[in-house]
């Protein structure tokens, strides 16, 4: 979600563009630990975790003075489990090099594209009223807590819009919605045809790199499973 006030920094100075990039990395995720079992209905509470996907997100920048499309003269911030509560005040990140071989990065989008790429995920999953209901929430509480200004576009709006879309299929159908269905429902919206101008971004073109992206994966690193890693 783009910031209305004050831009964000690294380590004193402010970062021009940011991206968010899509690949698979060449290395083994680290031990995720848990504080407590919150039961096996969802990985993200489970005391284990079995990730079948190498497919991988992070975001990168330019380090102070070098242009946007130097690759190597970048900043890579991982968003891996580790990293995923960055509102915690003082909370330290790590950080690579754009140069870091274990990252192979498939296509990448500048931020702005945000709204459009929640959309995307949210339809593909068809989970608006669950994991992205909660993601909305903790935008809520960065706005809340950070007093950041109102957007043209942003992920809240891209929630409504599908909440909105879900539900009216929902009661034309009498039930459930399939995916696929729903994905295709929503792109063919004006609102999102009106988010997908304003972010520069489609979500069947999004779709496509994703597929393209998954075939690159393939190709290089085989399709089977990543090892199982226990949580505590």
């Amino acid at each position: 979600m783009a910031h209305a006030r004050r831009n964000p920094q690294f380590r004193g100075s402010v970062i021009p563009k940011m991206f968010f990039c899509c690949g698979f990395v060449r290395h083994d995720y680290r031990s995720l630990r848990l504080h407590a079992d919150f039961g096996n209905n969802n990985w993200q509470h489970s005391h284990v975790v079995n990730n079948q996907s190498r497919n991988h997100f992070w975001i990168e920048f330019p380090q102070d003075g070098a242009p946007a499309a130097d690759h190597k003269n970048r900043i890579i911030l991982d968003l891996a489990a580790a990293q995923f509560d960055m509102r915690i005040p003082g909370k330290s990140f790590l950080v690579s090099t754009g140069s870091d071989s274990r990252y192979h990065k498939c296509f990448e989008v500048p931020i702005s594209c945000a709204p459009v790429y929640f959309a995307k995920w949210m339809c593909s999953l068809n989970v608006v009223n669950f994991d992205g209901f909660h993601l909305i929430e903790n935008i809520q509480h960065v706005v809340r807590d950070h007093n950041i200004g109102e957007v043209s576009q942003s992920c809240l709006d891209a929630h409504a819009h599908l909440k909105d879309v879900l539900t009216r299929l929902e009661s034309r159908k009498g039930g459930g919605v399939g995916k696929d269905e729903f994905f295709w429902k929503v792109c063919d919206t004006a609102k999102m045809k009106t988010l997908e101008r304003d972010c520069g971004m489609t979500m069947s073109l999004l779709e496509q790199r994703e597929q393209q992206a998954l075939m690159t994966m393939e190709s290089t690193m085989g399709s089977g499973s990543m090892v199982r890693i226990s949580v505590i």
